[in-house]
């Protein structure tokens, strides 16, 4: 087996992984042997293609910006960056960035407590996570399933969505999206009040869009000043 057969093996492990991977789950994924597999994950995270915390291994920040999205993800979460900082401290709530690749929510920030399982690099159905359910409701109807028991409807007039965790049901999940393919959220100790979160998820979601507009507008006039 290649150099690449191996790197491709590992990277493929991640794909519809929730949560990190201890080094025997990676092994076995990738029908490597454990001490090949030690020594591959740790070239990896060198590189950033995969990181290591919490006892287990994840996407990397170069994996993830290389399937979801590259530069345009790497300007969301630079534009995101200080609303998700001041929402965190402003809330104590665990804060999360996701955007829709396909029919998955890739986490691409997190800031919080090790207690939701969700981490950068992370991918959950879009359908099953209020980050997904937060983008699609913002979609145009010939863009979003129907999907049987969800009111998307009530989803674009509230402008939030919440929903409780499917991996800890302690916990509940609360979005707003930011645009077409990406949405921000809070995940707060069940029974805690949405409707308490919505006004400043709201007020984050759309500073992040008038940060990204600003950064499309400033990049726009470069380009045209450099053309004269």
């Amino acid at each position: 087996m290649s150099v690449v057969d191996r790197f491709t093996s590992i990277i493929d492990v991640f794909d519809d992984s929730t949560v990190g991977l201890t080094l025997d789950e990676v092994a076995v994924r990738a029908e490597l042997p454990r001490s090949t597999t030690y020594r591959f994950l740790h070239q990896l995270i060198r590189q950033d293609w995969v990181t290591y915390s919490e006892r287990a291994y994840r996407l990397g920040g170069r994996a993830l910006n290389w399937g979801a999205g590259a530069a345009a993800d790497l300007n969301l979460r630079s534009a995101a960056a200080p609303v998700l900082h001041s929402l965190q401290v402003g809330t104590g709530a665990v804060v999360q960035l996701g955007v829709l690749h396909g029919r998955h929510i890739i986490h691409i920030d997190k800031l919080g407590g090790p207690s939701v399982s969700t981490g950068v690099g992370s991918r959950l159905l879009a359908t099953d996570s209020a980050l997904g359910l937060a983008i699609i409701a913002g979609r145009a109807w010939d863009q979003a399933d129907y999907m049987p028991g969800v009111d998307l409807l009530q989803i674009r007039r509230d402008g939030v969505v919440a929903c409780r965790e499917s991996r800890d049901p302690s916990f509940v999940s609360i979005a707003a999206a930011v645009d077409h393919r990406s949405a921000i959220g809070l995940v707060v100790t069940h029974p805690a009040s949405p409707r308490r979160y919505r006004g400043v998820l709201l007020r984050a979601a759309a500073t992040i869009r008038g940060a990204l507009t600003s950064s499309v507008d400033g990049v726009s006039g470069l380009s045209r000043g450099s053309s004269r």
